[in-house]
């Protein structure tokens, strides 16, 4: 077993947080210290499934997520990956973004995630809009388009849901973003602020389809 712990008159210069704590949960912990302070680096840890802590810590605003059994190798890497990359460094969190805004810039761009594994879900999404990205491991290699065209697209996440509709604004035609449940996690009245800005956009509720 490896224990680190780095202290400095009080300051944590990087917390590690174990997701299924009994009483208050990881994420619960990193949503308070984030509401302390934007500036601290927080790396969660789990011995469950990567896949069912994912979103949670995302959402969250953890910088990492690594499982318990990692060697120590692995660990330094995940330390490293995390520690240079908080401000001023490039956030995770504007990745699906800066993706659409990629996707029909000029040239050719590359986005390397380095914090979460499948953060780049929503890119198969962009590609049914028209966008040109190919996925390598972490990288996404994405190639200028002219424009987008409206499509039936699923949010899988609650910033890659986001990016999408920010896409649909973009496209020709009409985009229906379904399983929006994750914009609403993150994102208050997300349409009515959108309409206010001017944006044509609105919510519909569409029934299940019933099996004959």
């Amino acid at each position: 077993m490896i224990t680190i712990g780095i202290v400095d008159n009080d300051r944590f210069a990087l917390p590690m947080l174990d997701m299924p704590l009994t009483d208050i949960p990881g994420p619960e912990i990193c949503r308070r210290v984030r509401a302390a302070s934007a500036d601290i680096v927080v790396l969660g840890i789990t011995s469950y499934s990567l896949d069912h802590y994912r979103q949670l810590a995302i959402d969250a605003g953890d910088q990492g997520l690594i499982a318990k059994s990692v060697t120590p190798k692995e660990l330094a890497e995940a330390m490293r990956n995390v520690l240079v990359r908080p401000f001023p460094g490039f956030p995770t969190d504007m990745q699906a973004q800066i993706m659409v805004l990629s996707a029909l810039a000029d040239g050719s761009s590359v986005i390397t995630e380095n914090i979460f594994e499948n953060r780049f879900m929503f890119a198969s999404e962009l590609v049914r809009m028209g966008a040109d990205i190919r996925i390598e491991s972490h990288h996404a290699m994405i190639h200028g388009v002219k424009g987008f065209s409206g499509a039936q697209v699923t949010s899988p996440d609650l910033r890659g849901g986001a990016a999408l509709a920010v896409a649909g604004l973009i496209a020709d035609g009409t985009t229906e973003v379904s399983a929006i449940h994750h914009i609403d996690r993150g994102y208050e009245h997300f349409v009515k602020k959108l309409v206010e800005l001017g944006a044509h956009v609105e919510r519909v509720t569409v029934p299940d389809p019933i099996d004959d």
